[in-house]
């Protein structure tokens, strides 16, 4: 990676960064935070925020240094990233209209809108080519989240974050069906972020 794009990615990442935790006040000034992190849109940026930390750290030793970042954080890059957008589509494409009402504001305008997108931005200036398998890895934090919480809600520790996930008051074939969609939702958004970060494969003569 060149300087240059060295640079535009750690200038992106802290703003990506300082546009999590802005996010992250304004939900504990206005609810409660701690029941709040059943909520994807909650659990995932504080794990982004940790990943992107990482990553800036990486990006910096690789621009003094001139070696290639962290392929762990890059990997974790995409697993949180695409969870992401995963989120924001989910809201924007089927949960607002369910509802019948753009309930997007506060907080969830960071949540559902601006981290995503900068979030997928910052993957874009970053050029990257990821192997096959990453369409698969790129939905583990998707699958965990849906595992853990649905056991959660199966034992009655909590209740459902999401209507779609209420797991105790509707068929066991439905909860299947949705949570399919979603991992098959993540998979097509790493393919889309594999082929928007892709770089050109170099052929030596």
């Amino acid at each position: 990676m060149s300087k240059k794009r060295l640079f535009v990615s750690i200038i992106l990442n802290f703003i990506l960064f300082m546009v999590i935790i802005r996010g992250l006040l304004l939900k504990l000034r206005f609810s409660n935070f701690v029941d709040s992190l059943k909520y994807a849109e909650i659990l995932c940026p504080i794990f982004l925020a940790i990943v992107v930390v990482l990553y800036i750290l990486s990006l910096i030793h690789s621009f003094i240094s001139g070696n290639e970042t962290c392929k762990l954080i890059e990997g974790l890059r995409l697993i949180f990233i695409s969870s992401e957008i995963v989120i924001m589509i989910i809201k924007v494409a089927i949960l607002v209209p369910y509802r019948g009402v753009f309930d997007i504001s506060g907080s969830g305008i960071y949540y559902y809108i601006v981290i995503p997108l900068l979030s997928f931005i910052s993957m874009i200036a970053t050029k990257r080519r990821y192997g096959t398998f990453a369409l698969l890895y790129g939905a583990f934090a998707t699958f965990v989240y849906l595992c853990i919480i649905s056991l959660l809600i199966g034992f009655k520790f909590i209740e459902s974050p999401y209507k779609f996930m209420d797991i105790l008051n509707q068929r066991l074939y439905k909860s299947i069906i949705n949570f399919v969609i979603i991992l098959g939702i993540n998979v097509i958004v790493n393919g889309i972020i594999m082929c928007a970060t892709k770089t050109k494969r170099v052929v030596k003569n």
